[in-house]
């Protein structure tokens, strides 16, 4: 993760960036539709869900730029 993606005031993760980094090292767990899977797993709403998906993306592929 960057300097913008920090975490909340308290400056520990938020549950998204807790699900994203989970799934930048477990995409082989993954199983069935994403997004759903990311929901149940990590009791996120559908936006929650998408932008873990989104950020584990940055993460395993942009080294968290």
């Amino acid at each position: 993760m960057n300097a913008t993606d920090t975490g909340g005031a308290s400056g520990a993760p938020t549950a998204v960036q807790v699900a994203a980094m989970w799934i930048s090292t477990h995409e082989d767990d993954i199983r069935g539709p994403r997004i759903p899977f990311i929901r149940s797993k990590f009791g996120l709403n559908i936006l929650e869900a998408v932008e873990a998906s989104r950020l584990a993306h940055k993460l395993r592929f942009a080294g968290g730029r």
